[in-house]
């Protein structure tokens, strides 16, 4: 499905003016914590979810929207949006030299394919939980600056990702379904929004990551 058969929303004013303070205010913001000041700000929309496509779906539409604001803003003057998981910057207008505005400009005339995945809103709307499931684990693994585990998964590795999940090999097949189940048993436990660690919810993440990178290979 294309742009051309959604009808694309308009940005809420009061939800860009929220968001371009929140950047000017916070420099490098992750996008967990932007989140989090949104939802503190009366946008419930950002809530951080334990549900893998309702957490996709908030993070997809925040991208989305950043995106967006990102060509609005740089072509209204209003500053240069730089977007990551990890570091989402807005460097007002003023400190930036006339050379970084017009490569700024230039920039946005270029392919980029990530650009183009979160502008495409229809890929928000079609989007099912069986497509996010490794995005999920990349997108929480991103807040924790961990490695990329899905790429080449050792047998240690594996050892220890199915122990960090709780995953017994004697007592239980390895599946999808019983990744995700006991990654949401556990996250239940350790996300930060419930009490839990930061670090050990993230080690969980990548130990899901891991496992579900697996199956996928192993089921080409």
């Amino acid at each position: 499905m294309s742009n051309n058969q959604v009808t694309i929303p308009e940005i809420p004013a009061e939800l860009e003016s929220t968001l371009y303070q929140l950047l000017s205010e916070r420099s490098g913001i992750k996008e967990y914590d932007l989140m989090k000041a949104l939802v503190d700000a009366g946008f419930s929309e950002f809530t951080p979810d334990l549900d893998p496509l309702a957490m996709f779906q908030s993070h997809f539409l925040l991208f989305h929207l950043l995106y967006r604001l990102q060509a609005k803003w740089l072509r209204n003057g209003q500053g240069s949006l730089s977007i990551h998981t990890l570091a989402i910057e807005l460097t007002p207008a003023s400190a930036i030299s006339d050379q970084a505005w017009q490569n700024a400009q230039q920039a946005l005339v270029v392919e980029d394919g990530v650009r183009d995945y979160y502008l495409d809103y229809a890929e928000f709307l079609s989007t099912q939980e069986s497509d996010v499931i490794e995005l999920i684990a990349g997108f929480w693994r991103d807040f924790g600056q961990g490695t990329n585990t899905t790429m080449a998964a050792s047998e240690t590795d594996l050892g220890t990702a199915k122990r960090q999940l709780d995953i017994q090999d004697t007592t239980e097949s390895l599946t999808v379904t019983l990744v995700n189940r006991q990654y949401r048993k556990l996250s239940q436990r350790h996300h930060p929004d419930k009490g839990g660690e930061a670090e050990q919810f993230h080690a969980i993440s990548e130990a899901r990551e891991c496992l579900l990178g697996y199956l996928a290979r192993r089921a080409k």
